[in-house]
């Protein structure tokens, strides 16, 4: 799973679109990948992500290893990482 932010100019000044992706490679083979991008606050994003539907989609809680990418971007962390206890997390802060 790939979580980050991107800042996005609409017409009443800048916003912060919040963006996943997420794809399985199970025994079946990889499956398609799903996103979700919205501008939500990250405590709002989150059940769009996992366990939502792109994460369920992608087989997310069968996994037996979840990979979570980010930045450094505290909101991925707590709010996502923290979802996902088992997650082997590669950049995590700290």
């Amino acid at each position: 799973m790939l979580v980050d932010g991107v800042q996005v100019h609409q017409d009443d000044g800048w916003h912060e679109a919040r963006c996943g992706a997420c794809y399985g490679d199970g025994s079946g083979g990889p499956s398609p990948i799903r996103y979700a991008v919205r501008f939500e606050k990250a405590a709002e994003f989150v059940p769009f992500v996992c366990p939502g539907a792109p994460g369920c989609r992608c087989g997310l809680e069968k996994a037996k290893r979840v990979v979570l990418l980010g930045d450094g971007a505290e909101w991925i962390w707590k709010q996502v990482g923290g979802l996902l206890k088992e997650a082997v997390c590669p950049g995590a802060p700290g």
